[in-house]
């Protein structure tokens, strides 16, 4: 399989409540985007004390493993919708609506590394700010 970039997807291709990821996501190859997130995404999860699992930045916002698990299930649905648009399968999909996400699969990769990002930077803006810098 050859390696081609894969750049951002044009507006039309994805939902308007999805820009606020694909705009988070820089310039550049998606799949190397990707990879070089997992790095840097558990660089900062492995920084945070097991102890501070359950810390929560104001009362009735997720926890740091509920946003963690959240991550999880959405990147898994995700990637399991991109595989079945590469494939044109056509059975019907539970959730989400599957018309508007059918006109590519670069766009999902994009929401992915987005969404990520998205959340990220609120566990580091809004969670660790909390428990000081040194995540400690």
């Amino acid at each position: 399989m050859m390696n081609e970039n894969i750049g951002k997807p044009a507006s039309s291709e994805y939902l308007a409540y999805y820009g606020k990821y694909v705009s988070l996501v820089p310039d550049g190859d998606i799949l190397t985007i990707l990879s070089k997130q997992i790095e840097e995404t558990t660089g900062l999860l492995n920084s945070i004390p097991e102890s501070r699992g359950g810390l929560r930045y104001a009362p009735d916002k997720w926890s740091i493993k509920e946003l963690v698990g959240h991550l999880i299930d959405t990147e898994r649905i995700f990637a399991y919708r991109a595989l079945r648009f590469a494939r044109n399968d056509k059975t019907p999909l539970p959730g989400y609506e599957q018309d508007d996400y059918e006109a590519t699969v670069r766009a999902l990769a994009h929401i992915i590394a987005g969404h990520e990002l998205h959340h990220r930077g609120i566990l580091t803006t809004r969670y660790l700010s909390a428990m000081g810098a040194g995540g400690g």
